[in-house]
C-alpha cells in the first residue's frame, strides 16, 4: 500500500484504526512473551518471579566510605568537598 497516494481522510481513518488496535496488540505480545519466559524458567528449574520481577527483600548497599579525622574528630561522608578541619592523611574509615 502506497501511503503517499492516499487522501488525508483515508490516512486519518487508518491512523484511528491503528490507535485502537495497537495497545491491545502490545498487551497480547507482552503476555505471550511473559508466558514463554516463565516456561523457560520452569524448564531450567528457576522461579519465574525472580526473572520477571527482579530480586526482592534486598536493600541497596551504601557504596561510599565514611572517614573520621582522628585528631579533630571531623567526619567526612565520602561525597562532595571535605569539611573544614578534615585531613585525609589522618583519617580512618568508619562504618
Amino acid at each position: 500500500m502506497k501511503l503517499d497516494k492516499l487522501s488525508v481522510k483515508e490516512l486519518e481513518a487508518i491512523q484511528a484504526e491503528i490507535a485502537a488496535i495497537l495497545p491491545k496488540k502490545k498487551q497480547q505480545e507482552l503476555t505471550a512473551l511473559r508466558a514463554k519466559v516463565a516456561d523457560l524458567a520452569k524448564k531450567s528449574g528457576l522461579d519465574p518471579k525472580d526473572l520477571l520481577h527482579g530480586p526482592t527483600g534486598r536493600s541497596r548497599k551504601n557504596r561510599l566510605t565514611a572517614w573520621k579525622d582522628q585528631k579533630t574528630g571531623v567526619i567526612y561522608g565520602g561525597a562532595g568537598r571535605h569539611p573544614e578541619g578534615f585531613d585525609k592523611s589522618r583519617a580512618v574509615p568508619i562504618g
